[in-house]
């Protein structure tokens, strides 16, 4: 996909790769169903989203050992809303806690960053 500070869903939209859920939950369902079919999904959250998906994760995809990358879309550090930069930040703390890796699609090259996607590292968080 192009590069960029946002993701550009458009790309995996014409590519028939890109389906949006209602909730977070429903991510971690469809992307256990989708490895557990020999499949490769990301799962692309937005840091006001982690705590949603947690209990599913950590009832139904760990436990049976389905890997899969989950992407977390950080508002940003510099945030102006301070409720934002705040959410931000114990997000990230909570990703640091979990072994995440943070990607920045601007300043990592492109192979880089994919790379860690197909190791399925299961939690990546960048800017957006």
């Amino acid at each position: 996909p192009p590069r960029g500070t946002k993701i550009h869903f458009q790309f995996f939209e014409n590519e028939k790769k890109c389906i949006y859920v209602t909730r977070e939950e429903e991510g971690v369902a469809l992307a256990a169903g989708l490895r557990t079919a020999n499949k490769n999904p990301l799962l692309l959250i937005q840091q006001s989203g982690m705590g949603n998906l947690l209990n599913a994760l950590f009832t139904l995809a760990d436990p049976y050992g389905i890997e899969f990358p989950i992407m977390v879309l950080i508002r940003g550090e510099e945030d102006e809303n301070p409720i934002h930069h705040y959410s931000s930040m114990q997000t990230i703390g909570l990703l640091k806690l979990l072994n995440g890796k943070k990607m920045d699609l601007l300043e990592m090259p492109l192979a880089q960053c994919l790379e860690l996607i197909k190791k399925k590292h299961r939690w990546i968080y960048c800017p957006y």
